[in-house]
């Protein structure tokens, strides 16, 4: 070790140590400082302007208004029907073993182990695959076809429902 690393690599342990520290602390249930320095905390910001983004009942603190995080404005749960193009929706999905196959490219084989599930602008699937070379190595980011197989349709269609799911219930 250089001498002049010494400090940074010092520094960084400390750093480290902190956070340790406070992490086992609030692991830990600890409210201490909750209930000291975050009381304090919000006596000294009192007054200030805080930009608000409520999401139908939830409201998160972003930062001072005016400042460079954002723009105040008001939202309610009817903004989530606003018009808004999306450009893409994608979702990444494991194929699972018995459902693999093997594709070549440039005389290079590759055993296929995910697919990229996109939703087209009128609503229809496309997926692609994506593997790796069956030698052995990283290979090239190649897609390659999902062939027409009704097992492949139906993980296609079953990871796009559980997208929807998923995506539905965030909130």
């Amino acid at each position: 070790m250089t001498p002049s690393a010494r400090p940074a690599l010092l520094a960084a342990g400390l750093l480290g140590s902190v956070h340790a520290a406070f992490s086992l602390y609030w692991g830990l249930g600890g409210t201490w400082l909750v209930r000291t320095l975050g009381n304090r905390m919000v006596d000294a910001f009192a007054g200030w302007e805080w930009l608000l983004v409520q999401n139908c009942g939830r409201t998160t603190v972003v930062g001072p208004a005016g400042s460079s995080y954002g723009r105040s404005s008001t939202t309610s749960c009817d903004d989530r029907r606003m018009d808004v193009e999306l450009s893409a929706l994608a979702i990444n999905v494991a194929i699972p073993e018995d459902l693999r196959w093997r594709d070549s490219r440039r005389d290079e084989e590759f055993e296929l182990q995910s697919l990229t599930i996109r939703m087209l602008p009128d609503g229809s699937l496309a997926a692609k695959a994506y593997g790796k070379p069956v030698a052995g190595g990283r290979g090239a980011y190649t897609s390659f076809p999902v062939p027409d197989r009704p097992e492949l349709a139906a993980l296609v269609s079953a990871a796009a429902a559980e997208a929807a799911r998923r995506w539905g219930a965030h909130s």
